[in-house]
């Protein structure tokens, strides 16, 4: 659609040193059907929340946070092209959002962002003081703790003689399907906060929990080396998404 020399809009000259954020956030709109489009969605969502949004809208509202005045609706849409899925979008790295055009560090570190904030929602839902004193609460925790990593992470939770968290400790986490865990350095690290018990978990992101004969031989050296610092093994939780595995139920510990 043409429009008159009236409706026509010049770009005010943008140093090219100035970085894709701070450009989007700078480069004002034409007249045409997007004004009043972000605050149309604002509104949406006062009314109705996210429900009846679809997923490039979603992104939008993301998206508006950190580019203030520029369309961002072909780069929302360009997000879920590009990634598949806005499950996909929200779990990619910062190095991978940064390859979608408009999308500058400081918009990718927003975005990756979100799902870590859920994450810590979660694990803030089971109280101030989290006492891990069933196989159930033991298991919501662990899978709060991996919730959304598309990598395999190996945590180790530190309990005091009430079964209460007072520390928890990130051990190994993988780039692929597979971490590295130094026993010498996870032992250190568990005497450090004396805890006179751990509870182990770490995740597969290929969705199935049964423990591997790899697992079995990890949970086997690290019993026999806590055993000799006084620290008892509680469990080895293995988590796949929403479901875990208790290593001790299945007596492979």
């Amino acid at each position: 659609m043409k429009t008159s020399d009236s409706e026509s809009y010049k770009y005010g000259a943008i140093s090219s040193n100035i970085n894709r954020d701070k450009m989007a956030s700078t480069v004002l709109l034409p007249t045409d059907v997007h004004v009043g489009h972000r605050e149309r969605l604002r509104e949406k969502y006062i009314k109705g929340g996210l429900d009846s949004f679809q997923p490039h809208e979603v992104l939008e509202l993301v998206l508006m946070q950190t580019i203030t005045r520029k369309d961002v609706n072909p780069i929302a849409h360009d997000l879920i092209t590009t990634f598949g899925s806005l499950a996909n979008v929200l779990e990619a790295d910062v190095y991978a959002l940064c390859s979608v055009k408009g999308v500058g560090e400081r918009t990718a570190l927003n975005i990756h962002m979100y799902l870590d904030v859920l994450r810590q929602y979660k694990i803030s839902k089971m109280g101030h003081t989290i006492v891990l004193d069933s196989l159930d609460k033991i298991g919501e925790y662990c899978c709060a703790l991996d919730f959304a990593k598309p990598y395999e992470v190996f945590y180790v939770i530190c309990l005091n003689r009430s079964m209460t968290v007072i520390n928890t400790l990130l051990l190994s986490e993988g780039g692929g399907d597979e971490v590295v865990l130094y026993l010498d350095k996870t032992i250190h690290k568990i005497m450090c906060t004396k805890a006179s018990s751990v509870v182990l978990t770490h995740s597969h992101p290929g969705g199935i929990t049964a423990p591997s004969d790899n697992d079995k031989l990890v949970t086997f050296k690290l019993i026999q080396a806590l055993k000799m610092v006084g620290v008892r093994l509680v469990d080895h939780i293995i988590v796949a998404g929403d479901d875990y595995c208790s290593m001790k139920e299945l007596k492979c510990m």
